[in-house]
């Protein structure tokens, strides 16, 4: 029992040496890297001599640059291995380490309503390199008056009973209020700046953004009354993309590139001034918005962030982790990871809900083959909408499924659905059909299993010639063999399964560094995670493998 210090530790390690010795905590818990923890020793063998009397652990994160995810997830971790633990104050030191670092702690301060340090030092740079180890000063910071989380670390928070124990530790901030307590649902506003998400993560994942898990969170709010993506939708980059938003739901807002005439220097468009005033003007005129969604990561958004708030609307930003500002992440009253929306979840538990999985896959197929027989729009949508004519309370969260798109996926997987995600919004067939609306072939399960699998047991990306190879020599295609092994690899690029990139590599006959190209497996998609097991635990539905074996017929 007593004061618990959270702190990051990077390369400059003066910041943890004045945290311990100036709160004088019973156990310090460090974040810090691999390279950076080589100095923990001396910094604990000097704030020993000052307070000799404390218990360490150190947590390492693999990548302290970029991985906001990764740090999150761990954040996750200690709050729940120390929420049960009573009688402990906790304090978090904000400064040192890497952006993701601080992060770390940040999130975790807001996970176990945690009191906040910062640690100055006021002597100039040179001697602050010369002597590290010297004591500088410890501010307190002042307490957030709260921060809204995801839904199901909401959920989850009250399960592990993070919100009781703040309270019993007497900490001002309940970990489970919002900012605006009074907002706690109504009409939501999205506005996207697309340029700026779609290529950071095309950059990081490979793929373009998933609109509708976008959409989702935004819907977590309230309803969605409005949405707007912002873009200069003539930019081949952006070819199909102000369609597939529309189709969507999403109003594309097309704003100009500005070229100098004088040098035909291509200058930043302005993307985001013109998203700012509509967020501005939205706020100050739509009385029923309760709450702006605002989808990027540049820093001139927080002049946006901080006028909606001052005008009593909720502020919540989604952004991916490599193009974040770091003030976004905590200054909007919610803020979001991308990666985190797209990423793998906990599936449902075996006993309590694998019948109602099974019995809802059959039902998704019957509601499929009443589309393709009446011969209307078969999007996933209107897949699910005709679900829940049949089965008004039908929510996939319940079953354990982060997304509409990974219970469609599971179906396919067992082998009772067909889904082209070519097309956005992508589009769901019965399992027989082999064509799709365009008459190109649909690869099904057994296709997809057999190249997801071994594309997952390959060390390294593979030339796009080596996966033709495989797909042939290992007869993937041959419940489907109208289906050519380079349009099966094409079809799976399109999809997102596979992602094509480019990599210097030297080349013997020319004797210098030239590109080639190679595929990798994109782990991100949820087609993939579904057939590798990530996203769909075997437990879900009885009898399930990982993936289908490729024997299987009929696909």
């Amino acid at each position: 029992m007593g004061k618990v210090l959270f702190s990051p530790l990077g390369l400059s390690y003066g910041s943890l040496f004045t945290a311990i010795v100036l709160t004088r905590p019973d156990y310090v818990v460090v974040i810090t890297s691999g390279e950076a923890a080589r100095n923990l020793d001396s910094v604990l063998t000097a704030a020993r001599r000052h307070h000799p009397n404390f218990q360490v652990e150190h947590h390492v994160l693999e990548e302290p640059f970029a991985d906001f995810v990764a740090a999150r997830r761990r954040a996750r971790e200690l709050a729940q291995a120390w929420a049960g633990r009573k009688g402990w104050q906790f304090i978090v030191n904000l400064t040192g380490g890497t952006t993701v670092m601080q992060d770390c702690v940040t999130y975790l301060a807001h996970l176990l309503g945690a009191r906040l340090v910062a640690v100055v030092d006021r002597r100039p740079s040179e001697e602050q390199l010369r002597d590290p180890l010297a004591l500088g000063e410890l501010v307190e910071v002042p307490p957030f008056e709260g921060m809204a989380a995801e839904i199901g670390l909401l959920k989850e928070q009250e399960g592990m009973g993070l919100g009781a124990h703040s309270r019993e530790m007497g900490v001002v901030t309940p970990v489970v209020q919002s900012r605006t307590p009074d907002l706690v649902r109504g009409d939501v506003a999205l506005f996207m700046d697309w340029e700026n998400i779609k290529l950071s993560v095309v950059d990081a994942l490979g793929r373009v953004p998933d609109i509708q898990a976008i959409k989702k969170a935004a819907r977590s709010y309230g309803r969605l009354a409005l949405a707007k993506a912002y873009a200069n939708w003539a930019d081949p980059r952006h070819r199909g993309d102000a369609e597939a938003l529309y189709n969507q739901g999403i109003e594309p807002v097309f704003v100009p590139t500005y070229v100098d005439v004088r040098t035909s220097e291509v200058r930043k468009n302005s993307v985001d001034v013109r998203m700012a005033i509509d967020c501005i003007e939205t706020a100050l005129t739509s009385q029923h918005l309760t709450t702006l969604v605002l989808v990027a990561g540049d820093k001139d958004y927080l002049h946006v962030v901080n006028t909606v708030r001052a005008l009593g609307k909720r502020a919540v930003v989604i952004a991916a982790s490599g193009s974040v500002a770091y003030p976004l992440t905590y200054v909007p009253d919610d803020f979001r990871l991308y990666e985190e929306l797209v990423s793998g979840f906990v599936g449902a538990q075996k006993e309590e809900r694998a019948q109602q999985v099974r019995e809802a896959l059959n039902i998704l197929a019957s509601c499929v083959r009443e589309l393709a027989e009446s011969g209307a729009d078969n999007t996933l949508a209107n897949a699910k909408t005709l679900m829940r004519r049949r089965v008004p309370d039908f929510q996939e969260e319940r079953l354990g499924f982060p997304g509409f798109a990974y219970f469609a996926f599971t179906a396919e997987r067992e082998g009772l659905v067909r889904i082209d995600a070519t097309v956005q919004p992508p589009r769901i067939y019965p399992a027989d059909e082999v064509n799709n609306r365009d008459g190109q072939p649909l690869p099904g399960a057994t296709e997809w299993a057999a190249l997801i699998q071994w594309m997952k047991e390959q060390p390294t990306p593979q030339y796009p010639q080596q996966v033709e190879k495989a797909i042939k020599d290992r007869e993937m295609l041959r419940s489907l063999p109208q289906l050519k092994p380079e349009q099966f690899v094409s079809i799976a690029v399109s999809n997102g399964v596979l992602i094509r990139f480019k990599e210097m590599r030297y080349h013997r006959t020319e004797q210098k560094m030239v590109p080639h190209l190679f595929l990798r497996l994109n782990e991100f998609d949820p087609r993939v995670q579904v057939y590798l097991g990530l996203a769909t635990p075997e437990a879900a539905v009885p009898g399930m493998s990982s993936a289908p074996d490729s024997t299987l017929e009929g696909g």
